[in-house]
């Protein structure tokens, strides 16, 4: 499924005009820093159920638009 998504992306939007990354798998960035500068995170809802959301951590450090 997430290839897909990128594959999607790549398709249909212009290149160089929205960037993504795929949080997935053990080497996934958690940094919120790092995930900011992204306009698109592409992962899994099993990933986010892993996930603590309580713990305001990675994706959840942010305040997604």
């Amino acid at each position: 499924v997430l290839e897909n998504w990128v594959e999607q992306i790549n398709t249909h939007v212009k290149k160089g005009s929205l960037s993504y990354y795929v949080f997935h798998g053990s080497n996934r960035n958690n940094d919120p820093e790092f995930l900011k500068n992204y306009d698109i995170i592409i992962t899994t809802y099993t990933i986010l159920a892993q996930s603590d959301i309580k713990e305001r951590s990675g994706l959840f450090a942010i305040k997604w638009l």
